[in-house]
């Protein structure tokens, strides 16, 4: 073994460089020198080992290092000088050259604080208990074990002292010494009693130089636990490193670590990963049933559809949240640090750590990401290439495997192991200075870069939880960002559930019958399951939800056994019409005809129908309609038996015509009708006619229109056709024919088809008449004329008019084909189309198809040009795995938007959160909840649901209340909390649909644009007033002034805004005593006196709205009789004027005083 001195932060540390096995092993002693050193020649040389640390044998310095190590506070130096080099602890030999032993100088170092002298101080006690317990725990002789392993000397051979006494009696020996009454006694006897239940004692013994807590636990329980845990990883070696990691591991049972472990090396892959798994989390152990973790396993590929995607989520809930590299100080600046696991980041099956640029900030510009990524292939230059782990700074997201090597590494060491922090001290291989070589094979080990756990909170192991939960948790999260959402209040329609279906589980809750298998039905093919209640009454209201894409609800019965009859038919009484005729109670399909939905197409049909347990067997014919982005409503009526039914629900195209019909999606393929089977409501001489028909033999089918030839609009091509009702065929071009949604990014393509006027199903007078002929292809002569017939219609398609200006104005482009769409009529004419007009619809918009009037015939088409969108779900939870044992903590929060953030603004964040990548080494803290207030980031909404708190919660959903006002005030949060606030904080009642409401009703009513927020800092409580309030004070006063002054005096005195009631009960006090007319010229004229008071009067009591009345009408007494004597005598035509033309006094009128 070799010996080296080397500065670690700092200070000399001694270590071995021997290895067995990747691991090391330091025994042995080296030569001193003959010549001894005077005091100055040993201080020079002590320097000069800081650069060849190789020498610190050779120069007899191993105590004067463990002095500097004291002096330094460096633990880790003074542990290895004292166990490793043999350093004096104490005598005359342990002093430096000023005399000073280790004593005096820890209590001479001012330098360090409190609780570093303290951790040396510890050391001067517990280094001589434990050399002591080494020396003897090596004297044991070894014996063979089934799990016994090699040691860690680099021979492979038991390095331990040459003792002959059997092993029963040196433990015997070593127990009873000095009667066990000091403390030295106890840890050599807890050490010894440990090393001598393994085949190997010295894995104990190294594991205790640097964990002494293996001499200070108990033996009574390790005795027991230690050999077990080696007998259920098949390895010694593995025993010790994890008791090792964890001490802890002693305490436990033997009993249960053979009962859980077996289960854990078999879902962990391997004995190691195992191993690191029971260190890190101990409480694994402690678990009931070892199957629960395999039920845990398969509920999580259950709910990905494999089990690769469930192995991954595992593997990341074990490895550490982050890592720490460490070095010697002021060497390898560019890789020590601490990394932080970039989520969702995988590369050949490994998570990746990132540290990034910003702990690096004091380098400026030269400061990068630096990445711990796993390399299956290894590294360039290496003669035997084998897995590693290496520092890069070249990883991208996309990164999902290393196609080539990677040559702009920074460091590498080999390891297969799932986590950098479990590879050995010393492995790691960086470039060194002394050797001028590029090739990462060739760089030598560092000994000194060791790479450990950072010791952050780990989240909860994702198959510690039971099965059930997960799962519910899985439905929670499909529910959350999935197609559509229930009702938030219960009392509105028929309360259902959204769940994952899994084989056993129930049809419908409440009930007993459950799935054998769901077949093309499950979730993994983008189907949502509607669970109904099993108790479901007959009369039951529709399923209301809320469709936040355009979906397909579909619907699935059993069969009833044939002798077994509807028990609801014989007890319910029919319904009678008005004239005492019973009417027939209508079937399920009828009800679901009534509301739109069809049986699903031939061309269309699902492959594969679900198996149940425990009811019959279901029937072929599958209801299905589509519905656009809205509130949706879904009768539910019970099938045969009066059994409910199944109903799925996804994502689908949806397109409505302009009679409100929806239109079914099928494929196009030749002879396909291309209209649904919907009959037109009959008149009343049409149901005669039918009456007629009915009563005579079985008429014929009628005939339809077909596809004669899709031409270069098929199947192949990718299209697909939207078939609706014939009778929504011919639409005016002022209205909207089709009206189509899509979350996907469509191609549309309309086929203009040019028609008789009067009669679609004859030719035009520039189309060849002769088609009389039905299809058949009976012979190759018949195939020929149809061909010919299919030829003739193509070119006579080609003298059709124009088509409608709204194909120019709305930017719809021509499409080119050399092969023309044919359509056959009932009468059996083909008509070819005249031209192809295509459009894109761009994801979550709505493309409106306005009609051709009636000298075209359209079919629409359509096709995606989009990828298919990946699972949001799936991409959230590799992201963020300990969000699916999250699952109550959705449900709450998620109840908590829609109540203060509405359903829209809900899916808003809540889609916004899910598609967010946090930044790395982000983390859920109070500080990082919300924004604005301390200037932190604000945390996204799966963090919260992992480690948020109730107030958490509280005040994340008040942050986005406080977005919703800043948008509607200019932008200023600062203000907008504050204002909120005001009117209560988080607990305020006012949601943020009500904010928007409100504000915009104020900015209307006030006729303001950017000067809300000084009006709702004047009067904030107008943020808790319905904005119906403010409607109605502006109609009171709109009666009486013009539109802007009623607004003015609004805005001069805002208070009014929230006085509707009273504002009215005045205006009704003032017309007790004025009429209307004068009271509007009066509230307009008037700029002075009693009459521009009465904004002071609203809300006023009746005695007090009765005195300004009273000084109204003195004011208007006085007014009326200045008016009197200012036009006495004074006119041309007054009392005096017509006094002395006509010699007679006129009578003067009394004074009304009231008026």
């Amino acid at each position: 073994s070799r010996a080296v001195l080397a500065p670690s932060y700092g200070l000399i540390v001694l270590l071995a460089a021997g290895r067995a096995e990747g691991a090391r092993s330091l025994s042995g002693a080296m030569p001193l020198m003959e010549v001894p050193l005077t005091p100055q020649q040993e201080r020079v040389e002590l320097r000069r080992s800081l650069s060849v640390p190789n020498a610190v044998r050779a120069k007899k310095l191993p105590t004067q290092a463990y002095l500097r190590a004291v002096e330094k506070g460096d633990v880790k130096a003074l542990r290895m000088m004292a166990i490793e080099a043999d350093a004096e602890l104490s005598g005359v030999r342990s002093k430096n050259h000023f005399g000073c032993d280790p004593v005096h100088l820890l209590d001479s170092s001012h330098h360090l604080t409190g609780h570093e002298q303290r951790k040396i101080r510890h050391q001067f006690g517990e280094l001589p208990q434990l050399i002591n317990a080494l020396g003897t725990a090596k004297a044991l002789p070894s014996r063979a074990s089934k799990s016994m392993s090699k040691t860690l000397s680099e021979d492979d051979t038991l390095s331990r002292g040459a003792s002959k006494m059997s092993r029963a009696t040196a433990v015997s020996s070593f127990s009873k010494s000095n009667g066990m009454t000091n403390k030295m006694a106890r840890t050599e006897s807890n050490l010894t009693r440990l090393a001598g239940t393994l085949g190997a004692p010295d894995h104990v013994c190294q594991a205790a130089k640097t964990q002494p807590a293996l001499m200070l636990e108990s033996a009574k329980h390790g005795e027991q636990s230690l050999p077990a845990l080696a007998g259920s990883l098949k390895s010694e070696q593995l025993a010790v490193r994890a008791v090792h990691m964890n001490p802890q591991l002693l305490r436990v049972e033997a009993i249960k670590i053979k009962r859980i472990l077996p289960a854990l090396v078999s879902i962990c892959g391997s004995s190691d990963e195992a191993a690191y798994a029971i260190a890190t989390r101990p409480d694994l152990l402690q678990m009931e049933r070892p199957a629960a973790i395999r039920e845990a396993l398969q509920a999580v590929s259950a709910c990905f559809g494999n089990l690769k995607d469930a192995m991954w989520l595992c593997q990341q809930t074990t490895a550490p949240p982050a890592v720490r590299v460490v070095a010697r100080q002021f060497c390898r600046e560019d890789v020590v640090g601490e990394y932080f696991r970039v989520d969702g980041g995988q590369v050949d099956d490994k998570p990746v750590w990132c540290k990034p640029a910003a702990a690096m900030s004091h380098l400026g510009a030269k400061a990068r990401d630096v990445f711990l990524v796993y390399c299956e292939k290894g590294v360039v230059g290496a003669d035997n290439p084998e897995p590693c782990w290496t520092f890069t700074p070249n990883y991208t997201t996309a990164m999902r495997k290393y196609e080539v090597r990677d040559p702009d590494i920074l460091g590498w060491a080999p390891s297969k192991k799932n986590s950098p922090d479990q590879v050995d001290e010393g492995l790691w291989h960086f470039a060194s200075e002394a050797q001028k070589t590029q090739v990462p094979g060739l760089w030598p080990d560092d000994r000194y870069v060791d790479c450990v756990d950072a010791e952050r909170e780990r989240c909860p192991w994702l198959l510690s939880h039971a099965p059930i939960k997960l799962k519910k948790c899985f439905d929670s999260l499909r529910e959350t960002l999935g197609l559509a959402w229930r009702q938030a209040d219960p009392s509105i329609g028929t309360q259902v559930r959204f769940i994952t279906r899994f084989k056993g589980d129930l049809v419908h809750y409440g009930g007993s019958s459950t799935f054998a298998d769901l077949a093309a039905f499950s979730h993994v093919n983008g189907f949502n399951y509607i669970q109904l209640p099993a108790a479901l009454a007959a009369d039951a209201p529709p399923v209301v939800l809320t469709a936040w894409e355009p979906i397909q609800v579909l619907f699935l019965y059993s069969q009833a056994p044939a002798d077994e009859e509807d028990p609801a038919g014989e007890e319910a009484a029919p319904p009678v019409g008005e004239e005492g005729d019973v009417e027939p109670p209508k079937s399920y399909t009828e009800i679901l005809k009534d509301a739109g939905f069809r049986p699903l197409p031939q061309v269309a049909t699902i492959q594969g129908l679900p198996q149940l347990n425990g009811a019959p067997e279901i029937g072929p014919e599958i209801l299905v309609r589509t519905f656009p982005p809205g509130q949706v409503q879904v009768p539910v009526p019970l099938g045969p038996g009066g059994l409910p039914p199944l109903v799925f629900m996804r994502t689908q195209v949806c397109a409505i015509t302009h009679k409100g019909k929806p239109c079914q999606t099928v494929k196009m393929k030749t002879y396909e009708p291309m209209y649904n089977d919907d009959k037109p409501e009959p008149t009343d001489g049409e149901e005669a006619e039918e009456a007629q028909a009915e009563e005579g033999e079985d008429q014929e089918e009628p005939a339809k229109h077909i596809l004669w030839s899709p031409g270069e609009l098929g199947y192949s091509g990718g299209y697909m056709i939207l078939r609706g009702a014939e009778d929504a065929q011919f639409c005016p071009e002022s209205e909207t024919q089709l009206r189509i949604d899509s979350i996907e990014k469509l191609r549309v393509a309309v086929a203009f088809f040019h028609v008789h006027k009067e009669n679609p199903d004859v030719l035009d007078a520039t189309m060849d008449p002769r088609a009389d002929i039905k299809p058949s292809v009976g012979s190759a002569s018949e195939a020929s004329r149809q061909i010919s017939k299919s030829s003739r219609a193509r070119k006579a398609a080609a003298n059709a008019p124009p088509p409608p200006d709204w194909v120019r104005r709305d930017g719809w482009k021509l499409l080119e084909v050399k092969l023309q769409m044919v359509v056959q009529t009932p009468a059996g004419q083909e008509i070819a189309s005249s031209c192809v007009y295509t459009k894109d619809l761009e994801p979550g918009r709505t493309l409106c198809v306005p009609g051709s009037g009636d000298d075209f015939m359209t079919f629409t088409m359509f096709k995606q040009v989009s990828p298919p969108r990946p699972d949001q779900l799936r991409r959230l939870l590799l992201r963020e795995p300990a969000l699916l044992s999250a699952g109550e903590n959705i449900g709450f929060l998620l109840k908590r938007m829609r109540a203060e953030l509405g359903d829209n603004l809900s899916r808003q964040v809540l889609l916004a959160g899910a598609a967010v990548v946090p930044a790395v080494g982000t983390g859920i803290e109070s500080k990082s909840v919300g924004s604005g207030a301390d200037g932190g980031a604000r945390a996204t909404w799966p963090k919260l649901c992992q480690q948020g708190s109730a107030a958490q919660f509280q005040t994340w959903v008040f942050e986005h209340r406080v977005d919703v006002l800043a948008s509607q005030i200019g932008g200023n949060t600062s203000l907008a909390r504050q204002l909120l606030n005001a009117i209560g904080g988080e607990k305020s009642a006012v949601t943020a649909p009500e904010i928007e409401d409100r504000c915009a009703v104020l900015r209307k009513v006030l006729n303001v644009k950017k000067a809300l927020s000084e009006v709702l800092q004047k009067e904030t409580k107008l943020l808790t007033v319905e904005s119906q309030a403010f409607r109605a004070s502006l109609e009171v006063l709109e009666g009486y002034v013009p539109s802007e002054m009623a607004r003015a005096a609004l805005r001069s005195k805002l208070v009014l805004l929230m006085q509707p009631q009273e504002l009215q009960h005045l205006v009704s006090k003032v017309k007790e005593k004025f009429e209307d007319e004068f009271i509007s010229t009066r509230l307009t004229e008037r700029t002075s006196g009693e009459w521009v008071r009465w904004p002071d009067h609203v809300g006023k009591s009746d005695e007090e709205i009765q005195t300004w009345l009273g000084r109204i009408a003195a004011e208007e007494r006085e007014l009326s009789c200045k008016d009197r004597v200012r036009s006495f005598g004074a006119a041309a035509h007054g009392a005096a004027a017509l006094a002395k033309m006509t010699g007679e006094i006129p009578d003067i009128p009394p004074l009304d005083l009231l008026s």
